[in-house]
């Protein structure tokens, strides 16, 4: 058994098929402590999303029916028992 934790995960950006060609969702994930890490760009970019700063962000294309709103957090309910996920660490 495998067990997934997410820490802090937020819908930050969502990109649709009219407006930019596909769809996806762009995710930012890693509270920052201070302020002062986060580049001046990204700090105004949680703002719009309405999330706490974050430290990384990444991006993933998903179907129509997948697209989520800005500001939702994802948690392991987003998850179906049996699902495969693709996990990348740091070690």
């Amino acid at each position: 058994m495998t067990v997934i934790q997410l820490e802090s995960c937020h819908v930050t950006d969502v990109k649709t098929t009219e407006k930019h060609g596909y769809n996806g969702i762009q995710v930012g994930v890693g509270e920052m402590i201070k302020e002062k890490h986060v580049k001046k760009p990204q700090r105004g970019h949680c703002a719009k999303a309405g999330v706490p700063l974050k430290r990384w962000f990444t991006e993933f294309r998903v179907s129509p029916e997948g697209l989520l709103p800005i500001g939702t957090e994802l948690n392991v309910n987003h998850f179906v028992p049996g699902q495969y996920v693709d996990v990348q660490g740091i070690r």
